[in-house]
Protein backbone atom coordinates (compact mmCIF):
# COMPACT_ATOMS: atom_id res chain seq x y z
CA UNK A 1 0.00 0.00 0.00
CA UNK A 2 2.67 2.53 0.97
CA UNK A 3 4.21 1.66 -2.61
CA UNK A 4 1.23 2.74 -4.32
CA UNK A 5 0.57 5.53 -2.00
CA UNK A 6 4.42 6.58 -3.16
CA UNK A 7 3.63 5.89 -6.86
CA UNK A 8 0.35 7.28 -6.96
CA UNK A 9 2.02 11.18 -5.36
CA UNK A 10 5.17 10.92 -7.37
CA UNK A 11 2.88 10.73 -10.30
CA UNK A 12 0.52 13.62 -9.09
CA UNK A 13 3.75 15.65 -7.95
CA UNK A 14 5.50 15.83 -11.41
CA UNK A 15 2.21 16.09 -12.96
CA UNK A 16 1.59 19.39 -11.41
CA UNK A 17 4.90 20.24 -11.65
CA UNK A 18 5.13 20.20 -15.29
CA UNK A 19 1.59 21.51 -15.63
CA UNK A 20 2.64 24.75 -13.86
CA UNK A 21 6.00 24.83 -16.03
CA UNK A 22 3.77 25.24 -19.28
CA UNK A 23 2.40 29.38 -17.90
CA UNK A 24 6.56 29.97 -16.22
CA UNK A 25 7.70 31.21 -18.89
CA UNK A 26 5.23 33.96 -19.64
CA UNK A 27 5.13 34.43 -16.32
CA UNK A 28 8.21 35.64 -15.90
CA UNK A 29 7.59 39.07 -17.07
CA UNK A 30 5.52 39.76 -13.76
CA UNK A 31 6.71 41.72 -10.73
CA UNK A 32 8.73 38.99 -8.33
CA UNK A 33 5.56 39.18 -5.76
CA UNK A 34 3.07 38.31 -8.64
CA UNK A 35 5.12 35.06 -9.75
CA UNK A 36 5.49 34.25 -6.29
CA UNK A 37 2.05 33.43 -6.08
CA UNK A 38 2.50 30.90 -8.60
CA UNK A 39 5.71 29.22 -6.97
CA UNK A 40 3.43 29.15 -3.66
CA UNK A 41 0.59 27.46 -6.02
CA UNK A 42 3.07 24.70 -6.90
CA UNK A 43 3.75 24.89 -2.77
CA UNK A 44 0.57 24.38 -1.77
CA UNK A 45 -0.88 21.49 -4.23
CA UNK A 46 2.67 19.47 -3.65
CA UNK A 47 1.91 19.34 0.13
CA UNK A 48 -2.08 18.46 -0.61
CA UNK A 49 -0.86 15.89 -2.16
CA UNK A 50 1.53 14.57 0.06
CA UNK A 51 -1.12 15.04 2.61
CA UNK A 52 -4.01 13.42 1.11
CA UNK A 53 -2.30 10.74 -1.02
CA UNK A 54 0.59 9.81 0.37
CA UNK A 55 -0.17 10.36 4.62
CA UNK A 56 2.49 13.21 5.00
CA UNK A 57 1.19 16.36 6.95
CA UNK A 58 3.01 18.73 9.22
CA UNK A 59 3.05 20.69 12.33
CA UNK A 60 5.04 23.66 13.11
CA UNK A 61 6.66 24.34 16.59
CA UNK A 62 8.37 27.10 18.13
CA UNK A 63 8.10 31.14 17.11
CA UNK A 64 8.48 32.09 13.65
CA UNK A 65 10.68 35.36 13.95
CA UNK A 66 9.39 38.55 11.55
CA UNK A 67 11.15 39.27 8.35
CA UNK A 68 13.62 40.23 7.63
CA UNK A 69 15.33 37.09 9.75
CA UNK A 70 17.64 34.42 8.91
CA UNK A 71 16.98 30.90 9.29
CA UNK A 72 19.31 28.43 9.18
CA UNK A 73 17.64 24.96 8.36
CA UNK A 74 18.71 21.67 9.28
CA UNK A 75 18.55 19.60 5.24
CA UNK A 76 17.16 15.92 5.31
CA UNK A 77 15.01 16.30 2.07
CA UNK A 78 13.44 17.72 -0.76
CA UNK A 79 9.99 18.43 1.60
CA UNK A 80 11.73 21.61 3.29
CA UNK A 81 12.27 23.35 -0.11
CA UNK A 82 8.93 23.08 -0.88
CA UNK A 83 7.20 23.83 2.34
CA UNK A 84 9.10 26.50 3.55
CA UNK A 85 7.84 28.79 0.92
CA UNK A 86 4.23 28.53 2.32
CA UNK A 87 5.44 28.12 5.86
CA UNK A 88 7.94 31.64 5.41
CA UNK A 89 6.23 34.39 3.39
CA UNK A 90 8.74 35.94 1.07
CA UNK A 91 11.46 33.70 1.35
CA UNK A 92 14.72 33.81 -0.20
CA UNK A 93 16.91 30.54 -0.43
CA UNK A 94 20.48 30.29 -0.59
CA UNK A 95 21.22 27.67 -3.00
CA UNK A 96 24.02 26.50 -5.65
CA UNK A 97 24.27 28.42 -8.49
CA UNK A 98 24.33 25.48 -10.60
CA UNK A 99 20.61 25.05 -9.72
CA UNK A 100 19.90 28.61 -11.52
CA UNK A 101 21.41 26.97 -15.00
CA UNK A 102 18.87 24.65 -15.24
CA UNK A 103 16.31 25.57 -17.79
CA UNK A 104 12.68 26.81 -17.18
CA UNK A 105 13.31 25.69 -13.07
CA UNK A 106 16.35 27.28 -12.94
CA UNK A 107 14.96 30.81 -14.31
CA UNK A 108 11.97 30.48 -11.69
CA UNK A 109 14.81 30.47 -9.10
CA UNK A 110 16.26 33.91 -10.52
CA UNK A 111 13.06 35.26 -10.81
CA UNK A 112 12.15 35.28 -6.70
CA UNK A 113 16.04 36.38 -6.43
CA UNK A 114 17.10 33.48 -4.53
CA UNK A 115 21.18 34.06 -3.11
CA UNK A 116 23.12 32.24 -4.85
CA UNK A 117 26.77 30.42 -4.09
CA UNK A 118 29.61 29.83 -5.90
CA UNK A 119 32.06 27.57 -3.62
CA UNK A 120 34.82 27.78 -6.90
CA UNK A 121 34.47 31.88 -7.00
CA UNK A 122 36.77 32.86 -4.07
CA UNK A 123 36.68 35.79 -1.90
CA UNK A 124 34.73 37.73 -4.63
CA UNK A 125 31.81 35.07 -5.23
CA UNK A 126 31.70 35.18 -1.41
CA UNK A 127 31.54 38.93 -1.30
CA UNK A 128 28.55 38.94 -4.08
CA UNK A 129 26.44 36.35 -2.24
CA UNK A 130 26.68 38.45 1.50
CA UNK A 131 26.09 41.62 -1.28
CA UNK A 132 22.74 39.61 -1.99
CA UNK A 133 21.87 38.59 1.08
CA UNK A 134 21.89 42.04 3.06
CA UNK A 135 19.41 43.32 0.10
CA UNK A 136 17.28 40.00 0.80
CA UNK A 137 16.88 41.18 4.15
CA UNK A 138 16.52 45.21 3.11
CA UNK A 139 13.54 43.65 1.40
CA UNK A 140 12.43 42.47 4.32
CA UNK A 141 12.54 39.09 3.60
CA UNK A 142 13.56 35.75 5.45
CA UNK A 143 16.82 34.50 4.03
CA UNK A 144 17.13 30.38 4.47
CA UNK A 145 20.62 29.04 4.39
CA UNK A 146 21.03 25.16 4.92
CA UNK A 147 24.54 25.20 6.66
CA UNK A 148 25.34 21.68 5.62
CA UNK A 149 25.35 22.30 2.54
CA UNK A 150 23.74 19.46 1.82
CA UNK A 151 20.88 16.61 2.68
CA UNK A 152 22.10 14.48 5.25
CA UNK A 153 20.05 11.58 6.17
CA UNK A 154 17.67 11.29 9.27
CA UNK A 155 19.20 9.83 12.10
CA UNK A 156 22.59 11.15 11.01
CA UNK A 157 24.48 13.38 13.03
CA UNK A 158 26.33 16.10 11.46
CA UNK A 159 29.94 16.50 12.30
CA UNK A 160 30.32 20.14 10.67
CA UNK A 161 28.35 22.63 9.11
CA UNK A 162 29.81 25.05 6.03
CA UNK A 163 31.68 27.86 7.23
CA UNK A 164 29.80 30.78 5.11
CA UNK A 165 27.06 31.12 7.32
CA UNK A 166 29.51 32.45 9.57
CA UNK A 167 29.85 34.48 6.55
CA UNK A 168 26.34 35.75 6.63
CA UNK A 169 26.70 36.24 10.10
CA UNK A 170 29.56 38.57 9.91
CA UNK A 171 28.68 40.23 6.77
CA UNK A 172 24.76 41.02 7.31
CA UNK A 173 24.88 41.54 11.40
CA UNK A 174 21.99 40.00 12.14
CA UNK A 175 20.52 37.12 14.66
CA UNK A 176 20.34 33.77 13.07
CA UNK A 177 17.65 31.17 13.81
CA UNK A 178 17.94 27.41 14.70
CA UNK A 179 15.04 25.40 12.67
CA UNK A 180 15.14 21.62 13.26
CA UNK A 181 13.00 19.08 11.62
CA UNK A 182 12.65 15.38 10.83
CA UNK A 183 11.51 15.51 7.23
CA UNK A 184 13.37 12.87 5.98
CA UNK A 185 11.89 10.07 8.67
CA UNK A 186 8.89 10.14 6.42
CA UNK A 187 10.48 12.00 3.31
CA UNK A 188 13.62 10.16 2.80
CA UNK A 189 16.89 12.37 0.91
CA UNK A 190 17.63 9.68 -1.62
CA UNK A 191 14.43 7.54 -1.82
CA UNK A 192 11.41 6.89 -3.65
CA UNK A 193 8.73 5.81 -1.08
CA UNK A 194 7.15 7.88 0.91
CA UNK A 195 6.23 6.96 4.86
CA UNK A 196 3.14 8.44 6.11
CA UNK A 197 3.25 10.39 9.65
CA UNK A 198 3.71 14.06 10.55
CA UNK A 199 6.64 16.34 9.73
CA UNK A 200 7.68 18.04 12.87
CA UNK A 201 9.73 21.78 12.37
CA UNK A 202 10.73 23.37 15.22
CA UNK A 203 11.98 27.22 15.04
CA UNK A 204 14.41 27.44 17.79
CA UNK A 205 15.35 30.62 20.13
CA UNK A 206 17.57 32.85 17.83
CA UNK A 207 21.60 33.13 17.97
CA UNK A 208 22.09 36.55 18.59
CA UNK A 209 25.26 38.76 16.84
CA UNK A 210 28.23 38.79 18.14
CA UNK A 211 29.61 35.18 17.99
CA UNK A 212 33.02 34.08 16.37
CA UNK A 213 33.00 32.63 13.58
CA UNK A 214 34.01 29.03 14.75
CA UNK A 215 31.63 29.50 17.99
CA UNK A 216 28.87 30.52 16.14
CA UNK A 217 28.83 27.22 13.72
CA UNK A 218 29.49 25.33 17.04
CA UNK A 219 26.26 26.75 18.27
CA UNK A 220 24.01 26.32 15.64
CA UNK A 221 25.06 22.95 14.58
CA UNK A 222 24.97 21.68 18.71
CA UNK A 223 21.67 23.43 18.81
CA UNK A 224 20.07 22.43 15.53
CA UNK A 225 21.72 18.52 16.01
CA UNK A 226 19.69 17.99 19.02
CA UNK A 227 16.56 19.30 18.30
CA UNK A 228 16.23 17.15 15.55
CA UNK A 229 17.26 14.24 17.35
CA UNK A 230 14.62 14.81 19.80
CA UNK A 231 12.30 15.32 16.83
CA UNK A 232 13.03 12.08 14.83
CA UNK A 233 12.32 10.23 17.94
CA UNK A 234 8.75 11.39 17.90
CA UNK A 235 8.65 10.21 14.66
CA UNK A 236 8.13 6.51 15.40
CA UNK A 237 10.41 5.57 12.75
CA UNK A 238 13.48 3.21 13.21
CA UNK A 239 16.28 5.27 13.13
CA UNK A 240 20.13 4.30 13.85
CA UNK A 241 21.41 7.64 15.54
CA UNK A 242 25.25 8.72 15.60
CA UNK A 243 27.46 10.54 17.67
CA UNK A 244 26.85 14.43 17.87
CA UNK A 245 28.29 17.21 16.48
CA UNK A 246 31.82 18.33 16.52
CA UNK A 247 33.54 20.86 15.36
CA UNK A 248 37.72 20.79 15.65
CA UNK A 249 39.17 23.02 18.15
CA UNK A 250 42.69 22.93 16.33
CA UNK A 251 43.89 26.28 14.87
CA UNK A 252 42.77 27.35 11.15
CA UNK A 253 44.60 26.44 8.38
CA UNK A 254 45.73 28.39 5.31
CA UNK A 255 43.64 25.78 3.42
CA UNK A 256 40.30 25.67 6.02
CA UNK A 257 40.89 30.13 5.55
CA UNK A 258 40.10 29.45 2.16
CA UNK A 259 37.47 27.18 2.50
CA UNK A 260 35.58 29.44 4.62
CA UNK A 261 36.31 32.07 2.21
CA UNK A 262 34.42 29.89 -0.35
Amino acid sequence: MIFLRSLLFGIGMYGVTVALLVPLVPMLLLPRRLFGHLVRLWARTVLWLARTVAGIDFQVRGEIPPAPAILAVKHQSAWETIALNLILPDAAFVLKRELMHIPLFGWGLAKMRNVATDRGGGAAALRRMTAAARQALQDKRYLVVFPEGTRTAAGTRNNRYHPGIAALYAGTGGAITPVALNSGCFWPRRGFIKRPGRILVEFLPPVEPGLPPRQLVRELAARIETATARLESESGQPLVTLPPPQVSEKPVTGTEKKEQKQ
